[in-house]
């Protein structure tokens, strides 16, 4: 990204936030302004959202009617869910298709790997529980959108996974970061962009550089150095 320099200039475009695909970004660790150039995003299809949608929801229903809800202890961390609509509308706003790949780390049932693939990114998902992993393939089988051609779901532990080929890493974290080695092995490997989601825990050794409240949910990015 390329800093401003001009107090006419960077009030014109805070006025605008976005003129064609530049896009205003404040750092947040410097307060500086800077240009983001974005990829041009291909057209979304609402519909196939929708479709995500209304099975993830389907899904719940489902562990409700057997006295479950959706979040657990999986063994080496806590499964809770991303709320779809606030995730397809942050992953809209940032331009996620220009990353070019993108991996969610503790991905649960699989919903936020699905709904990246719409954005036409190669989209992975490493989770630890079994039953999450398989839940997560059975809900791609069954809807069985061409999108999802590029995906994969690693059953795993995502500390042991090498995290350095992806454009982008996706976590909504149950812990501190610097518990277990999780923000230094980030330090090592993130060779792309972060996506936090929440509004706990955030990492101290990485460099915030956008911010997105939607709908009263939490998403940041960070990058190294």
């Amino acid at each position: 990204m390329r800093s401003l320099h001009g107090v006419a200039f960077a009030s014109f475009l805070r006025k605008r936030k976005k003129i064609g695909y530049l896009k205003l970004v404040k750092n947040c660790s410097d307060n500086k302004f800077y240009i983001s150039i974005r990829h041009i995003i291909p057209p979304m299809d609402d519909g196939h959202f929708s479709t995500i949608k209304r099975k993830y929801d389907s899904f719940h229903r489902h562990l409700l009617s057997r006295g479950k809800l959706p979040q657990k202890d999986t063994g080496i961390g806590y499964w809770g869910v991303t709320p779809l609509p606030e995730a397809y509308e942050f992953f809209r706003r940032i331009g996620l298709a220009g990353m070019g790949s993108m991996i969610d780390i503790g991905s649960g049932d699989g919903r936020i790997v699905l709904l990246a693939s719409l954005f036409g990114v190669e989209a992975h998902g490493i989770e630890y529980d079994p039953g999450l992993v398989n839940a997560s393939i059975m809900i791609r089988r069954m809807l069985d959108l061409p999108q999802f051609a590029k995906t994969k779901i690693i059953e795993g532990d995502f500390m042991k996974h090498d995290l350095s080929r992806y454009g982008a890493v996706f976590t909504s974290p149950d812990k501190p970061f610097h518990r277990d080695g999780f923000g230094e092995k980030l330090a090592r490997e993130l060779t792309g962009r972060l996506m936090v989601h929440g509004w706990e825990f955030h990492p101290k050794n990485l460099s915030k550089i956008e911010e997105h409240v939607i709908n009263g949910e939490k998403f940041c990015i960070y990058a190294r150095g």
